[in-house]
């Protein structure tokens, strides 16, 4: 018998992806310091190197709908987010 396991999405919202690792840092200081009245975790904010890309994120959510309340929370602050897996 076999057992078939469907793999879990994660779901993480990016702010922004930079070719320098300084500007990514001054942003990712940036989201750091937002107000976070929803519980998202922005200050836990974090930069991952993706190719030749530092991007900078925020959550590793199992749920979409949690990672899109903190999207709109961004949204609402004036920041361009969106969903990546």
């Amino acid at each position: 018998m076999a057992i078939y396991l469907k793999p879990q999405i994660i779901y993480r919202v990016q702010l922004g992806a930079f070719g320098s690792k300084s500007n990514a840092d001054a942003f990712l200081l940036k989201i750091k310091a937002l107000p976070d009245t929803i519980g998202a975790g922005y200050k836990n904010a974090y930069i991952r190197k993706i190719g030749k890309y530092y991007k900078v994120q925020v959550g590793a959510f199992s749920v979409k709908a949690n990672a899109i309340k903190v999207i709109n929370d961004l949204k609402s602050k004036g920041y361009n987010a969106f969903l990546t897996t």
